[in-house]
């Protein structure tokens, strides 16, 4: 979780800036900030992976739900009341 605070907070540049005159540490350092980039790369991905996961299944539901059709008249009950308010609607 550190390194995570750490990175997004660019200690790690920061503090490879200040030792200028370590040249080991700078390489150290160097591989870890490589490393910092590539999870915050990789969680950013992630993370708009996951919003499109979310779009694409609602724009599915709402296609689904757009692509209800009304039942048709010999599928709905063959109840009075239906013939009934029919014909006056018809009428």
């Amino acid at each position: 979780m550190r390194f995570r605070r750490w990175t997004k907070a660019d200690v790690w540049r920061r503090v490879a800036e200040n030792l200028v005159d370590e040249h080991e540490l700078q390489v150290i350092l160097q591989a870890i900030i490589i490393l910092g980039d590539e999870h915050t790369r990789l969680n950013t991905e992630r993370s708009i992976r996951r919003d499109n996961v979310k779009i694409y299944g609602r724009a599915l539901a709402s296609a689904a739900g757009a692509n209800t059709k009304p039942p048709r008249a010999d599928e709905l009950s063959s109840s009075w009341v239906w013939l009934v308010s029919n014909d006056v609607q018809t009428s």
